[in-house]
């Protein structure tokens, strides 16, 4: 048995840089970033519960996807964060449907939304809005 844990970070890491529907292009980062001023999207931690039969490997996973919008005062403003919100969920919309090949003989489908939440901090430099994309989807691989 394996984990499939890098290889789903690596696929979602080379899907939402490599998208240019995104407003702004934020960059995608698997690991929390320190002192980013701009918009960005991270990566969160993967929990997965997995059912190893003989032959192959079925696993439930879920992620969070944190698009996270620093804002200084004067333009504190939450749209930003909802478009870009919305835009990711399109991009891994069309994942949704088709099996989205990962490296190490790990293919993941049905790729789906749990839930959102958001949350806002005051920093030194002014407000960050951060909106949480919760998602599950199922991993197969072939034993």
């Amino acid at each position: 048995m394996r984990d499939p844990s890098y290889e789903i970070a690596k696929a979602l890491y080379s899907l939402l840089n490599a998208n240019a529907n995104i407003t702004g292009q934020p960059p995608a980062f698997s690991s929390l970033p320190k002192g980013v001023t701009s918009n960005y999207i991270y990566i969160g931690p993967i929990d997965q519960a997995a059912d190893a039969a003989k032959d192959k490997y079925v696993g439930d996973i879920s992620f969070d996807l944190w698009v996270v919008t620093p804002k200084s005062e004067q333009s504190a403003d939450k749209g930003e964060m909802y478009k870009i919100a919305n835009e990711v969920l399109e991009v891994l919309k069309t994942t949704a449907t088709d099996t989205l090949t990962l490296g190490d003989g790990f293919s993941m489908v049905g790729l789906f939304l749990e839930n959102t939440r958001e949350d806002e901090s005051m920093t030194e430099q002014g407000i960050t809005f951060r909106k949480v994309l919760s998602m599950g989807a199922y991993i197969t691989r072939n034993l």
